[in-house]
């Protein structure tokens, strides 16, 4: 793998001294002088809530588009958090360069056609597998070792 292809990845520490200043650097860095910054943030519960805590209550909400969902925003980017993710890590993903691949290896599998009891309609189940891949690896970031 060429150093120009890869992912930003940087060891971090506490969110209050160290992880802020890297979420900084890594956004800036990835984000190419900011003509194509990451789309979203995602981190765990911990990291979340060590970033909110950190923000003034005019900087914790933000309207995205029309919709009228509030996020908490970095840099105007959605910030979100996942049970599922690694513990202490934070990805910044461009969403731009994220593309979902049907798998040329697995064939599409049909279940039988059926009708649900005192139904009108027969319905199908088609499964497939995909894979979602990173076109540009090095607009995104990952933040390891954040601590709270």
């Amino acid at each position: 793998t060429f150093a120009f292809w890869a992912a930003t990845e940087t060891a971090s520490g506490s969110f209050a001294t160290q992880g802020l200043e890297d979420m900084r650097t890594a956004y800036f860095t990835t984000g190419r002088s900011q003509t194509d910054p990451v789309s979203m943030l995602i981190g765990t519960q911990t990291i979340f809530e060590s970033y909110l805590a950190r923000l003034t209550p005019f900087e914790r909400l933000d309207k995205i588009a029309d919709l009228e969902f509030d996020h908490v925003t970095f840099n105007k980017k959605p910030f979100y958090f996942s049970e599922n993710m690694i513990t202490q890590t934070l990805l910044g993903i461009n969403t731009k360069y994220l593309k979902l691949y049907i798998n040329s290896a697995m064939n599409f599998k049909n279940q039988p056609f059926v009708r649900e009891p005192g139904g009108q309609y027969k319905s199908a189940v088609v499964q497939t597998m995909c894979q979602i891949v990173a076109t540009r690896c090095a607009s995104n970031f990952k933040l390891t070792g954040v601590a709270n």
